[in-house]
């Protein structure tokens, strides 16, 4: 019976599952469940909160009015070719 414990101790890894288990992953779901609403998280909850304010601000300029494009972007060129002679 001694040696039938030991070789199913040996398949079995020699425990090391069980011990990684109660050792490393336990206390690490444990802390994970403590600290879920960490103050790090309010960083990107912000960061997002901005890109979401920024898609729907942006979103509405796309009217589907290529004229509009053009013109903006003739603006956008007569604006660079400005500051360039400025500033060269």
């Amino acid at each position: 019976m001694p040696i039938k414990a030991l070789r199913n101790f040996w398949l079995s890894g020699w425990g090391f599952d069980a011990l990684y288990d109660v050792l490393f992953v336990r206390p690490l779901l444990w802390m994970a469940r403590v600290n879920k609403n960490d103050f790090i998280d309010r960083g990107y909850d912000g960061i997002v909160a901005v890109n979401t304010t920024l898609h729907r601000v942006l979103s509405r300029t796309q009217t589907g009015c290529i004229r509009w494009y053009a013109m903006g972007i003739a603006v956008g060129v007569v604006v660079f070719l400005g500051i360039v002679i400025i500033l060269a």
